[in-house]
């Protein structure tokens, strides 16, 4: 890397008023970063600041290679050479069954067999429904699935600990610094 460098992939923060996260190619370290809009995601309120930067990447990543380029289907066997960050969610949203009843009985009976997600089938909206149950990775972790990895929080000060540990492997899910600490 030329020097001088700002390390720092991930961020989460306000970009005119709004809950963001963004991918960065270094600089989230700084106390204010410049985000591209195609890499800056919205962030629901009741998704924390630790969860969301792990959701950009990782679980984005996860997704991708799951629908995008095996194009898995229904029945498939999916093998997942490793399971750290990206490969824990891989394997979690792999086996992700979505439902659809009328009723609330029968969207009840939907989860006894494994339905990760129920969708009510009477919707008026029943296509953005679909969607947000099928690919919404914010949904599907305030449903409790998927369990994003761990989050090892590390204050500011401690960022040297942060990479050193990184480089070391004593870490287990995403990494990420607290400037107010």
């Amino acid at each position: 890397m030329p020097l001088p460098f700002i390390p720092g992939n991930k961020v989460v923060g306000t970009s005119d008023g709004q809950r963001v996260a963004a991918l960065m190619r270094g600089g989230g370290y700084a106390q204010v970063s410049r985000a591209r809009v195609t890499t800056t995601f919205s962030v629901p309120d009741d998704i924390d600041d630790d969860t969301a930067p792990a959701l950009t990447l990782q679980g984005q990543s996860a997704w991708h290679l799951l629908h995008t380029v095996l194009r898995v289907r229904a029945g498939e066997t999916v093998i997942v050479p490793a399971a750290g960050r990206v490969g824990s969610l891989a394997v979690q949203l792999a086996k992700r069954v979505v439902a659809m009843a009328g009723s609330p009985e029968k969207r009840s009976f939907a989860t006894d067999p494994g339905a990760d997600a129920v969708v009510d089938s009477r919707s008026a909206n029943l296509a953005e429904a679909l969607a947000e149950a099928a690919d919404g990775l914010f949904a599907a972790v305030r449903s409790g699935d998927p369990r994003v990895p761990p989050v090892t929080v590390y204050p500011l000060t401690e960022a040297a600990r942060a990479q050193d540990d990184l480089r070391a492997r004593r870490t287990v899910g995403k990494v990420a610094l607290d400037p107010a600490n």
